[in-house]
């Protein structure tokens, strides 16, 4: 589970898009149905959080710093290099700050965890040349805290990580998470992430306003197979899945493995692992075993 909901306190005169074209994305999104509910339960939230003010972006932005020697030592285990990666100086950030920028978690987290802050390499949503939000990895030893706060985004529904990176004219690919893009960096493929399997009609018309040539590339399970399912009909973007779970599974390898595939094959990928889906909810299988990553 994501410890964010769908943010709704971001400055969108920071964003480019076109509302008209937001609005026609969601509105077509909204009929499409599938035959199980695999979307994240909202919740209440009941602490006060505020608008994402450019002086407030400006004291995250300062808060960003290289990333540490402990962040760094995690990344590198995975084959990641730290370079165009950052760690939060959380001294900066006031607990308000802390809280407005989801740094503190869903409220649902912290009742059960107390004020925490997701602490871990931090990965920055730039929108010409300037910070809107961050993906933050949770790297805490409570492998439980992990399993529900994962990561956390300050944009959650915004955040796109590289935006900035590629021009209009580039090929890009829009994976899942952010280590699914770097990896695909690595082997020389443009990458976008959306850090979601159900990218939604902001981040969309935020993509579709700038990139004219996007193909898809999100997990190769069932909420990926879903989500491109979803986005194939929305917006027509070439589907495209790795051999692998997903891009990440490659950072130790010497190469990697993409296919093409349509909307028939999707449509019966979707069918056969609503199946197995519903098998596994009714023995409670849906659950993740710790640690799993």
């Amino acid at each position: 589970m994501l410890s964010n909901i769908l943010c709704d306190t971001v400055d969108p005169s920071l964003y480019d898009f076109d509302y008209g074209r937001c609005l026609h994305i969601a509105m077509i999104a909204d009929t499409i149905k599938f035959d199980v509910d695999i979307k994240e339960r909202l919740f209440m939230q009941h602490t006060v959080r505020n608008n994402q003010t450019s002086e407030l972006l400006d004291r995250l932005s300062e808060a960003l710093k290289p990333c540490n020697a402990v962040h760094s030592a995690w990344l590198l285990k995975r084959g990641i290099g730290s370079s165009g990666i950052y760690s939060i100086d959380y001294q900066i950030l006031s607990e308000q700050d802390r809280l407005d920028l989801y740094l503190y978690p869903c409220d649902h987290i912290l009742d059960n965890f107390g004020h925490k802050v997701v602490d871990g390499p931090c990965f920055g949503d730039f929108r010409n040349n300037k910070l809107v939000g961050v993906c933050v990895r949770n790297i805490s030893t409570d492998l439980d805290l992990v399993a529900t706060a994962k990561f956390t985004m300050s944009n959650y529904g915004h955040f796109l990580y590289g935006y900035d990176d590629y021009d209009s004219g580039d090929l890009v690919y829009v994976v899942e998470g952010v280590f699914d893009a770097i990896i695909m960096r690595k082997f020389g493929y443009n990458a976008i992430a959306v850090a979601s399997a159900f990218p939604s009609a902001f981040q969309l018309a935020c993509l579709t306003h700038k990139f004219k040539n996007i193909r898809l590339c999100l997990d190769n399970d069932f909420h990926g197979w879903c989500g491109s399912y979803m986005v194939s009909l929305v917006i027509g973007w070439p589907i495209f899945f790795t051999d692998l779970k997903d891009a990440g599974c490659y950072a130790n390898s010497n190469g990697l493995s993409l296919h093409e595939t349509n909307h028939d094959i999707l449509a019966g990928m979707v069918k056969t692992g609503t199946i197995e889906y519903n098998k596994m909810a009714a023995c409670d299988g849906l659950i993740r075993k710790l640690p799993y990553n």
